[in-house]
């Protein structure tokens, strides 16, 4: 249907690490993010591909937990695949001075994006931590809001005029900072399944291109 936010890749270690490369996390440990979560998904993705995987060991959490195994040294790095700024790596730089990899450059390496085209390039916005992480290259992964094929057309496409409307797309900031991701000019972003076609009817309206492999299909 749409994007709901952009999810950015955040790796982040202490700033005097020797970690300065993703392949640097082999004979580490690594606070992955939950097991079978996306941020876990990712680290395993791009490890495999790069021939790392099983090289090091990832440590199942995330969030806050992740973020104090790294300030006590339980852990080497922390990858967090969540919209930016996130409240765990606010905390974590108000206590150490961390840095972030860049993850771009080994995804662009390996093939990452040709063999997971869900997932884009981009880089940690400038001013994120408030001056206190440096800008990365890394990896995005827009998150969306997706219907079944069955639910009708004139449903979809007036949640869609609902959600896009000023007081709508006011109301979805109030609840979370993140739906400003939510603009017409993204919408392309997520763009990489099928669309509804109550979607499809909202977007073409919008005057926005939708490439074939996103049209609706029976």
């Amino acid at each position: 249907m749409t994007l709901l936010f952009i999810a950015y890749d955040q790796f982040s270690t202490l700033a005097n690490s020797d970690v300065y490369q993703f392949e640097d996390i082999v004979g580490r440990k690594i606070a992955a993010g939950a097991s079978g979560s996306g941020t876990a998904q990712t680290l395993e993705r791009l490890s495999k591909l790069a021939g790392i995987w099983g090289e090091f060991t990832p440590i199942y959490k995330g969030g806050t937990a992740a973020a104090e195994a790294l300030q006590n040294g339980q852990v080497d790095g922390f990858q967090w695949l969540v919209s930016v700024p996130n409240s765990a790596v606010i905390e974590l730089t108000a206590i150490k001075s961390i840095r972030m990899l860049d993850l771009d450059t080994p995804a662009k390496k390996y093939g990452f994006y040709e063999k997971y085209p869900f997932y884009l390039p981009g880089s940690l916005p400038e001013g994120a931590y408030e001056g206190k992480v440096k800008p990365v290259k890394t990896i995005l992964m827009p998150t969306l809001l997706i219907a079944h094929k069955d639910v009708s057309q004139e449903t979809i496409y007036a949640i869609l005029k609902h959600v896009y409307a000023p007081e709508g797309h006011q109301a979805m900031r109030l609840v979370n900072q993140a739906a400003a991701d939510m603009t017409i000019e993204n919408g392309p972003k997520a763009f990489v399944i099928p669309l509804h076609r109550g979607a499809y009817k909202f977007w073409s309206e919008q005057g926005v291109e939708i490439p074939t492999y996103a049209m609706p299909v029976d």
